[in-house]
């Protein structure tokens, strides 16, 4: 698997749309066909994928609120 790319990867627009993450790895600018943020602590996140599974998400096109990747509760799961 590639290193991470910070920035903008040509022919890929912000708000450009994906059929799955599997398009996404293919296209070169998400990393991993499961988890929604790809990345690590060291160098931050490269990519974050918002597929409308967590209620908590906002998308507000130039800025997201990304609530799904662990820290849930364990007493309420959210």
């Amino acid at each position: 698997m590639p290193g991470p790319v910070f920035g903008h990867i040509s022919g890929y627009p912000v708000g450009s749309w994906f059929e799955d993450r599997a398009e996404l790895a293919d296209a070169g600018v998400y990393r991993h066909r499961q988890a929604g943020i790809s990345g690590s602590a060291n160098e931050g996140a490269d990519s974050i994928v918002l597929s409308g599974g967590y209620e908590d998400d906002e998308d507000h096109g130039d800025v997201i609120v990304y609530t799904g990747y662990g820290g849930r509760d364990p007493a309420t799961g959210k």
